[in-house]
């Protein structure tokens, strides 16, 4: 029988993915500014993340390295948003 956790975690996953390809689209209407790239790439790795999360009790993987490329994923995603959003108010403002 499946987790309840477990099925919020693959509805979490593919909203992400969702939400990334959403991004993406708007990327390519508004231009490929860096920052667009960036806010997309943050999504991207928002959800390389929770599969990183959801699939270590199933590996072999040690738990503490699992946690070291959760939290080097999580610092890659608050630098891409801290970059794109930088990027994305020097956009809006002109």
């Amino acid at each position: 029988m499946v987790e309840f956790t477990t099925v919020i975690l693959l509805a979490a996953t593919l909203l992400q993915l969702g939400a990334a390809y959403y991004a993406y689209r708007l990327m390519r209407s508004s231009g490929s500014f860096l920052a667009w790239t960036l806010m997309t790439a943050m999504i991207i790795l928002m959800v390389l993340r929770r599969v990183v999360v959801f699939l270590a009790p199933y590996t072999a993987v040690e738990s503490t390295l699992t946690g070291i490329v959760a939290s080097t994923i999580t610092l890659l995603i608050s630098a891409s948003a801290f970059a794109g959003m930088c990027g994305l108010m020097k956009i809006f403002r002109k």
